[in-house]
């Protein structure tokens, strides 16, 4: 494939595909005039890397090294400013959903699977298209187990508490 996937983030956020390779190039967008910001990254859970990235004109620009993309689904990431502030998505993190074949770079959030699982809630109510609402639930499950999370933080409890939502669900549907 000759071209590169592209996403852009409004919040001034930028990730790429970097060509021919499954690595990736996280470009930051910033007003805050600091020289270099540290970007914090996880490709699961609550193990957590980070790398010093420094201003290229005017942009914070880094590759990053993916581990093993055929088992990666998700990555996400924060940073911190060299003057003390912190962007890490208002508490919620910058996630994205990882796909090599085909390539793409999916960006939620955890309020997008608030919305999946009161949609797959409304179906095992309704009792209709419940065959649906369980590949939902299961998707939901299957990305949340991997979603990378700061123990302790705001990211790590709403994980737990949708994590709990689709169990209970699950429990309904198999009673």
């Amino acid at each position: 494939m000759n071209t590169v996937l592209i996403f852009a983030i409004i919040s001034g956020v930028n990730l790429y595909y970097v060509k021919d390779s499954p690595d990736l190039l996280v470009r930051i967008s910033s007003e805050i005039q600091v020289e270099n910001l540290i970007l914090y990254y996880s490709f699961s859970g609550v193990d957590w890397d980070s790398v010093v990235v420094g201003r290229k004109g005017g942009l914070f620009e880094t590759q990053l090294k993916s581990p093993d993309i055929q088992l990666i689904k998700v990555i996400g990431f924060y940073f911190t400013y060299a003057n003390g502030e912190t962007d890490d998505n208002n508490g919620g993190l910058y996630l994205y959903e990882l796909s090599i074949y085909p390539r793409i770079l999916m960006p939620f959030s955890l309020k997008d699977f608030e919305v999946i699982i009161k949609q797959a809630r409304k179906k095992i109510v309704s009792h209709t298209h419940v065959s649906e609402a369980v590949r939902l639930l299961d998707y939901v499950g299957d990305i949340l187990q991997v979603v990378p999370y700061i123990k302790d933080a705001l990211s790590g409890s709403e994980r737990n508490r949708l994590l709990i939502e689709v169990d209970d669900l699950k429990s309904k549907i198999s009673r």
